[in-house]
């Protein structure tokens, strides 16, 4: 069966979690304390790792449609703002509808060049038995990410 990695973006928490990134980068170079965060934890400069579920469950129905598709998922927040990151590994290779708008970047690219328009840059590796995908949350929604990933799964699109 398949494993997910998905690392989101804080924009899943809408602008609160975006102006919450942002101030507090601001108040690591300032010494300040900031503590008017939508997470329990600091996102700035981190990475945060969930067994089961985002704080406040956070897309949790999403996430139980998704589990009942994988092996395993794993959940990540990213200190960035708007993109997310996919992570599937499967032991045979991972069919991507063709329907679903991919590139391969061809270079070197980072985050920033994934996050300027509405397609979902792809990266395939081992065969096709691992496939990194990469957008802007803001442009894709979490709904077609995860229609995205579910269709990676062989599960129905919704």
């Amino acid at each position: 069966g398949m494993s997910i990695t998905l690392g989101l973006p804080v924009a899943v928490y809408g602008r609160e979690g975006v102006d919450m990134l942002m101030q507090e980068t601001r108040s690591v170079y300032t010494f300040d304390d900031y503590n008017d965060s939508v997470l329990p934890m600091r996102i700035a400069f981190n990475i945060h790792f969930y067994k089961d579920s985002l704080p406040n469950n956070k897309l949790g129905a999403s996430f139980d449609a998704l589990r009942k598709l994988v092996n395993r998922l794993n959940l990540r927040m990213y200190p960035v703002s708007t993109v997310f990151v996919a992570d599937l590994y499967a032991p045979e290779e991972i069919q991507i509808p063709e329907e679903l708008e991919l590139f391969e970047p061809d270079c070197d690219f980072s985050l920033e060049d994934v996050g300027r328009d509405d397609k979902i840059a792809a990266i395939t590796a081992d065969g096709g038995r691992m496939r990194t995908l990469m957008g802007d949350y803001l442009h894709l929604k979490t709904a077609a990410i995860l229609n995205a990933v579910r269709a990676a799964c062989g599960g129905d699109e919704q």
